[in-house]
C-alpha cells in the first residue's frame, strides 16, 4: 500500500488524484461563476494550491481563453527584498513601489506569452516596446527574478526612495506597455486568467515583507477593472499574511476586503472529499458516499457519527483529515486490515495533536508572538472551564520577565485577561458555548464572539490540542462532539478602523 493511500497532502504533487476525485465546493463554483472576488483567503491546509490546480485547468479549456500560474519560489521572494527595499521604509511607500513593478512584470509576461504564439504575435504592436521585451527576458526565468534585474538596471541609487517612487512609471513606461498589451487583447478577442499560488514562500513578517504582497494583492484587484477583464487575476493568501495586510495598510477596507472569498470547510464538505478519494484509492464502483465509508471502516468509527470521531482531531482542514486518514490506513495495513478501526486513528493522534499546536504557534507568531506562553499555562487542565478559570491561569503570564523581547511587547499590549481570551478564540485554540444553538462555538477566521465573557462563560479547549497539551480528558465523547461547532462566517464591526485593527490585525 502506498503511504498515502488517499493522496498527498502538496496540490503540486498530487494532480492524477486530485483531478479524478476533486470535490466541487461551493467556494470553487463561486470562483467559476463570478470573479469579483479575486482574492482568496485561507490558512494552512485549506486547498488554496488545490484551487489553483483545478481552476486553472477548467479555463484552459475555454475558448479564447489563456492561462497563467504565477507560483515564486522562496529565494525568489528572498532576492526581491533587497530590491524594494530602494522604496525606502515607509509601507505605504513601499507598497507603492512594488504595486507599479508587479504590474510591469504582468505585462510583460503577458505580452512575451502573446510573441510565443504564432497566430497571436501579429497582433502586438512591438516597434514602440521593442527595448522592454528584449530586456524582459525568457519565459523559463521567473516573474520574480526579471523583474528584480529590471529594477536594478533602471533605478537610480542616488535618489531618494521618494523619488524613485514618482519616476518608476514614466521609467517603466508603464502606460505605453498598457495601451500596447490592451490594443493587442481587444484585436486578438483573448483573454487572460492569472492565478498566483505561494505568495507566503519567503514571507518576512515585517513591513516589507506585508507590502510585497500586498502590492500583488493590489495589483491583482487593479488590473481586472484597467484592463476591462481582459485580464483577470486571483490571488490565494494565507490568513495570516491577509491579517498583516488588514493591520498596516490603511486602504484595507475600501480596496481589498469587499473583494475577499475565505475559504470554509465544514463536516459535510469534509466528509465528502474525503470519500471521493476513497472511492478512487480503492477503485470501488459504490456511489453512495455513506457506504463508501462505511466498507473501509470498522466499529466505533462506521457511518456518520465515526467519521466525526476522526474530525475531532482536525481544525476542519483537508489537510488534517488526510494526514490523520493516511495513517490510520498505513497501520491498518501492517496488520493485514483494509478497515480502518478507532485503535488505527488513536496510535496517532498524539504527533497530529502536537503538530496541529505547532502549526498555530507558527501561523501566528509574527502577530501573535506570545500565543505559545498562553497556551502553555492550560497543560495538564479540563479542557472545559469557566472564564473564571481560564483568566486566572493566564493572569500568571503576566508577571513573567524573562522572555523573548517580541513577547514580552505583546503581553504588554494586553489590557486584562479577557483581551486575551478573544485572541485566543479569534485563532481558534479555544471555544465558547452558545446557549442559543447549545454547542461550543469555535472561529479559525479571526471572527471574535458575538457577546461578552462573562466569568460564567464555558468555555473549551479545541479538542485538536488536547493531547499535544495533555488534557486531563484526553477522549471526545460521540455527545460531546455534538457539542462541537467550528464556525467561519465573519462579522464587520461597526468600531473604527483603529479599534478594528487592533482587534483582528493583532491576533
Amino acid at each position: 500500500m502506498k503511504g498515502n493511500v488517499l493522496g498527498d497532502i502538496r496540490a503540486e504533487h498530487d494532480s492524477k488524484m486530485l483531478e479524478s476525485s476533486f470535490w466541487e465546493t461551493s467556494d470553487y463554483k463561486s470562483l467559476l461563476e463570478s470573479n469579483d472576488r479575486s482574492i482568496v483567503v485561507g490558512r494552512r491546509g485549506t486547498g488554496k494550491s488545490a484551487l489553483v490546480h483545478m481552476l486553472s485547468k477548467h479555463w484552459s479549456h475555454k475558448q479564447k481563453t489563456k492561462i497563467m500560474v504565477i507560483s515564486p519560489e522562496e529565494e525568489q521572494i528572498i532576492g526581491l527584498r533587497d530590491t524594494f527595499e530602494l522604496f525606502g521604509d515607509k509601507y505605504l511607500h513601499i507598497k507603492a513601489g512594488t504595486k507599479m513593478a508587479w504590474r510591469y512584470g504582468m505585462y510583460m509576461e503577458i505580452i512575451t506569452d502573446l510573441l510565443n504564439h504564432y497566430k497571436l504575435q501579429k497582433f502586438v504592436d512591438t516597434s514602440s516596446i521593442t527595448h522592454h521585451i528584449q530586456s524582459w527576458g525568457s519565459r523559463r526565468q521567473s516573474i520574480s527574478t526579471k523583474i528584480r534585474r529590471k529594477l536594478k538596471d533602471l533605478i537610480n541609487n542616488e535618489q531618494s526612495p521618494q523619488s524613485r517612487i514618482a519616476d518608476l512609471s514614466d521609467i517603466l513606461e508603464l502606460d505605453l506597455i498598457e495601451e500596447v498589451l490592451f490594443e493587442a487583447l481587444e484585436k486578438a478577442d483573448i483573454q487572460y486568467v492569472i492565478f498566483a499560488d505561494k505568495l507566503d514562500e519567503g514571507y518576512s513578517p515585517d513591513d516589507l515583507g506585508v507590502a510585497i504582497v500586498d502590492g500583488f494583492i493590489q495589483t491583482a484587484i487593479d488590473i481586472k477593472s484597467r484592463s476591462n477583464e481582459y485580464i483577470t487575476a486571483f490571488a490565494f493568501v494565507r490568513d495570516n499574511i491577509y491579517r498583516s495586510i488588514s493591520k498596516l495598510d490603511p486602504d484595507f477596507t475600501r480596496n481589498i476586503e469587499g473583494q475577499t472569498l475565505r475559504l470554509h470547510w465544514d463536516e459535510y464538505n469534509l466528509f465528502n472529499l474525503v470519500c471521493n478519494r476513497m472511492r478512487t484509492a480503492f477503485q470501488s464502483d459504490i456511489e453512495n458516499n455513506t457506504r463508501i465509508w462505511n466498507q473501509f471502516t470498522a466499529n466505533e468509527l462506521k457511518g456518520k457519527d465515526g467519521f466525526r470521531t476522526a474530525l475531532k482531531l482536525t481544525l476542519y482542514r483537508p489537510r488534517d483529515i488526510l494526514v490523520l486518514l493516511n495513517d490510520a490506513f498505513l497501520r491498518a495495513h501492517s496488520h493485514d486490515r483494509k478497515e480502518i478501526v478507532l485503535d488505527d486513528i488513536e496510535s496517532t493522534a498524539k504527533s497530529i495533536s502536537s503538530n496541529r499546536l505547532n502549526d498555530l504557534h507558527k501561523e501566528y507568531e509574527s502577530i501573535f508572538p506570545a500565543l505559545e506562553e498562553f497556551t502553555r499555562v492550560f497543560s495538564g487542565c479540563q479542557p472545559e472551564m469557566s472564564t473564571a478559570d481560564a483568566a486566572e491561569k493566564i493572569s500568571s503570564i503576566f508577571s513573567l520577565d524573562r522572555i523573548a523581547r517580541e513577547k514580552l511587547q505583546d503581553i504588554y499590549l494586553f489590557e486584562n485577561e479577557t483581551q486575551v481570551l478573544q485572541r485566543l478564540y479569534s485563532v481558534g485554540f479555544i471555544g465558547m458555548y452558545n446557549e442559543q444553538s447549545a454547542s461550543f462555538v469555535f472561529c479559525h477566521d479571526g471572527k471574535e464572539p458575538d457577546r461578552e465573557f462573562s466569568n460564567n462563560s464555558r468555555l473549551l479547549i479545541h479538542p485538536c490540542y488536547w493531547l499535544a497539551l495533555g488534557t486531563s480528558q484526553s477522549e471526545l465523547k460521540l455527545d460531546e462532539a455534538e457539542e462541537i461547532h467550528d464556525e467561519y462566517d465573519i462579522e464587520v464591526s461597526s468600531a473604527s478602523n483603529e479599534q478594528r485593527n487592533q482587534r483582528i490585525g493583532m491576533v
